[in-house]
Formats: C-alpha cells, sequence, structure tokens
C-alpha cells in the first residue's frame, strides 16, 4: 500500500467517527421533530371531533382512538382541580399550567428536544375534563366522547 492510501483510510475512519458521534443527536432530533409532530396532528384531530361533536344534539357520542407515536403519552386535566399533580408532570410545568392565561386541558410527554422538556400544554375549546376523571393514556386508547350541552366530556374506555 501507498502511503497516500493511508492516510486517506486513517482520515475516512475519522470522518466517520466525527459523524456518528455529533450527528446522533441531529439524527435524534429528526426523529423527535416527526413524532411530535404526529402527536400535534392527532391532538388537532381530536379537538375537530370535539367541535364537530359539539355543535351535534345533547347525548350525541362517539367513540375516537388515539394514534400517537408507542413512547408518547397524552394526559387530559383539569386545572382548576389540583389532583394533576399525580400525573407526573414536572414543577416547572405544574406552573405554567396553572397561570390564569393557559387553561390547558390537555398535556402531552413528547421527545424531549434540546429547547424544552418534551411536555407541551394544549387547549381544545368546548371540551370539559370532570374533577374526577383525570387521566393519561398512551397510543391506540380509544376515548368516548359526549356531549354535555354546554360542553364535551371525555373518558378513557
Amino acid at each position: 500500500m501507498n502511503v497516500s492510501m493511508i492516510f486517506g483510510i486513517i482520515f475516512t475512519i475519522i470522518v466517520i467517527a466525527l459523524l456518528l458521534v455529533f450527528g446522533s443527536s441531529q439524527i435524534r432530533d429528526l426523529f423527535c421533530l416527526s413524532n411530535d409532530a404526529i402527536v400535534v396532528k392527532a391532538i388537532k384531530d381530536l379537538g375537530t371531533r370535539v367541535e364537530e361533536l359539539y355543535l351535534q344534539a345533547e347525548g350525541s357520542s362517539e367513540t375516537f382512538t388515539l394514534n400517537i407515536p408507542d413512547a408518547y403519552k397524552i394526559c387530559f386535566i383539569n386545572t382548576d382541580n389540583p389532583s394533576f399533580n399525580s400525573l407526573g408532570i414536572d414543577p416547572v410545568h405544574k406552573i405554567t399550567i396553572q397561570s390564569p392565561d393557559n387553561k390547558f386541558n390537555i398535556w402531552s410527554f413528547q421527545c424531549s428536544g434540546k429547547y424544552d422538556s418534551g411536555q407541551r400544554g394544549y387547549r381544545i375549546k368546548n371540551l370539559i375534563i370532570p374533577d374526577d376523571n383525570q387521566f393519561c393514556v398512551k397510543s391506540g386508547a380509544k376515548l368516548y366522547l359526549e356531549n354535555k350541552g354546554d360542553y364535551v366530556s371525555i373518558e378513557k374506555l
């Protein structure tokens, strides 16, 4: 072998090692971004179903299947009831949730990216979580939605 080929092989090995070391976080963040988008879409789909059900007659109901990645979970919370503290929401976000400006009724535990801890709140209009029915679900969960007249309630099946 000549000397230039040896240096070329060593250089290639170093470049590949650097890509693996510094690029793995970028690849993970790319997958997190993709999965986070799936979760946001599932929450928006749920919001659409809630709004459509809210416009129907009182007593109308339907079942909704939540399709999110397996490693994620979504909690349905009532911020007026402090028992949501037992759902695993970190202390920093508990302050955010209880702020008068935020009336979240959904909290998601998503992939932990660079810029946050992976927890986000969402508000679905006309969806009310009863005080005694706060819960978390994972992928494939079946949810029961019912029009109660002034609002739509949700339960885990």
